[in-house]
């Protein structure tokens, strides 16, 4: 059972970028668009939107993004990249 499909629209700072998350998300068949001064990746038939906002979080880390909007059913969204946890290196105790 798939569960109900959303239509999601993701906002890109750029065309390179938009093309660079229309590639990650090639299984849902996107479409990197430029509409009304902006460009977007539209995504039908979406059914499981927190996988696309899994993605979306590490692309925008990936591209070094503060945030985008992510509209679901014409619904909006503010996404944030995930900080990923510092490694503190073993040896760090006996650097000075």
């Amino acid at each position: 059972m798939l569960g109900t499909a959303h239509k999601v629209e993701v906002e890109a700072p750029d065309g390179a970028a938009a093309l660079e998350l229309e590639h990650r998300l090639y299984a849902l068949h996107p479409t990197a668009v430029f509409r009304r001064g902006r460009w977007v990746v539209d995504l039908p038939g979406v059914h499981s939107v927190e996988d696309v906002a899994s993605e979306v979080k590490e692309w925008l880390r990936l591209i070094g993004a503060q945030a985008t909007t992510m509209h679901v059913d014409g619904r909006a969204l503010w996404v944030f990249p995930e900080t990923l946890p510092r490694h503190r290196a073993s040896n760090a105790d006996f650097i000075g």
